[in-house]
C-alpha cells in the first residue's frame, strides 16, 4: 500500500517545551539525571526508527521511511517533510504515520504545530485517499482539543481518521490512542495495524 511514514534522524535534545509538557527530562543525549524516570528514550536508532520499520513491514507500505534531519531549524524540517509528502501522486496515500515527539499543539520534532495546521491539512487533503488514516505515534497529540482533533476537523471531507495519544508515555501504548473526529478509544489491538480495523 502507499504510505508516508516519517521520523527524525537523531535523538532529540531536551527542550524547554518538552520538559514543561512531559514534566521529565527527555533522555536523548545521555542518561537521565539521578532520580528522573524518562517517559521514553528518544532513540532514533531503536524506538522511533524501529517502530517506523515495523509499521512499514506489517502494513506492507512500499515507500521507505522519510527520515528528516531534526538538527535543522523547525522551518527547514517542516519544509523537507512537506516536500517529501508533496512528491506523492494526488489521492494515493492510505496511511500517514509519524514517529517522534509531540505535544497537544503539534509534532514537536517535526516542527509542525498549530500555526501550520492549515498548510498541513491542505497537503493531506490532496495526497490522502478517502478513508485514509493518519497516526501520530507521539505524546499528547490526541489530547482533547489538541493537534489530532483540530487536524481531523480540517480534513473531514475525505473521512480521514486521525489518531494520537491523549498524554505522554510510550508511543506504542494503545490505551492512550484516540481516534478523531470523535475522540474514540481504540476497539482493536495491534500496535501497528489497529488503524486498518478501526
Amino acid at each position: 500500500m502507499n504510505g508516508f511514514v516519517f521520523t527524525q534522524r537523531f535523538n532529540t535534545p531536551d527542550t524547554p517545551s518538552l520538559r514543561a509538557h512531559n514534566r521529565v527530562v527527555c533522555v536523548a543525549d545521555g542518561r537521565a539525571p539521578t532520580g528522573v524516570t524518562p517517559t521514553h528514550f528518544c532513540d532514533a536508532t531503536g524506538s522511533f526508527h524501529g517502530g517506523a520499520a515495523t509499521l512499514r513491514r506489517q502494513c506492507k507500505v512500499v515507500q521507505p521511511t522519510f527520515i528528516y534531519d531534526n538538527t535543522l531549524p523547525a522551518a527547514r524540517r517542516r519544509q523537507a517533510i512537506f516536500a517529501a509528502l508533496s512528491g506523492y501522486a494526488p489521492s494515493s496515500v492510505r496511511i500517514v504515520a509519524y514517529f517522534g515527539h509531540g505535544t497537544p499543539h503539534g509534532l514537536e520534532s517535526a516542527g509542525i504545530g498549530s500555526a501550520q495546521l492549515q498548510e498541513f491539512s491542505r497537503l493531506l487533503l490532496d495526497k490522502c485517499e478517502a478513508n485514509a488514516s493518519i497516526v501520530f505515534y507521539a505524546c499528547s497529540t490526541g489530547a482533547a482539543g489538541g493537534f489530532a482533533e483540530q487536524l481531523a476537523n480540517l480534513i473531514i471531507s475525505k473521512n480521514v481518521s486521525v489518531y494520537g495519544h491523549t498524554s505522554y508515555g510510550k508511543y506504542a501504548n494503545l490505551s492512550m490512542f484516540r481516534r478523531y473526529p470523535g475522540g474514540y478509544p481504540l476497539t482493536h489491538s495491534g500496535h501497528y495495524t489497529f488503524w486498518m480495523d478501526e
